[in-house]
């Protein structure tokens, strides 16, 4: 079995976060707690379905990277204080009714969003960030591991030049495909 190349992985687990989104949106319009229409959520799963997984990845690194200490944390104040930053892509009125999603209560006082959808988001980032730093580290096509200086040296080490410090980042979010 062959595994999908990075950019592919990349797209489909970020449309697959979409979709828990419109899940999520879906339920708030039903309880009649947002103005976000799930069909408005639905035309933005097709415009992601028809973007190529390399666009996708290259403005999720550019907007996110210097975020991944706070997603790996899971700090959600950060998160929602600076969600903009990460998703500078959509509309800014996207971002905050996303935004308030997130602190509305159903009529019965128990939060719309629960931990439980909170930690599949969360795992979904986590699973981006994993894939970024994987996809980087293959563009800059690995010539060899130093084990002094416990560096890669790379062919192009000028891809993605603003992401430093790749393999601590590899340590850090523990992939394992990676090899030293």
């Amino acid at each position: 079995m062959s595994i999908a190349p990075t950019e592919e992985r990349f797209k489909d687990n970020t449309i697959t976060i979409a979709r828990y989104c419109h899940a999520l949106i879906k339920d708030a319009h039903e309880y009649s707690l947002t103005n976000l229409q799930p069909n408005y959520i639905n035309l933005g799963i097709i415009m992601l379905e028809e973007l190529s997984g390399e666009y996708l990845i290259d403005n999720f690194i550019l907007y996110s990277y210097p975020h991944w200490n706070h997603i790996h944390e899971k700090n959600e104040i950060f998160f929602e204080k600076n969600i903009e930053q990460i998703f500078k892509k959509f509309s800014p009125e996207i971002v905050e009714m996303f935004r308030l999603i997130f602190h509305t209560k159903k009529s019965d006082g128990t939060p719309l969003v629960k931990h439980t959808d909170k930690e599949f988001l969360w795992k979904g980032f986590f699973s981006l960030v994993k894939i970024s730093i994987n996809f980087i580290h293959e563009k800059r096509k690995v010539i060899k591991y130093d084990t002094q200086s416990h560096l890669f040296l790379y062919e192009n080490p000028d891809e993605y030049p603003h992401v430093i410090n790749l393999e601590k980042l590899i340590d850090k979010w523990n992939i394992k495909n990676i090899k030293k």
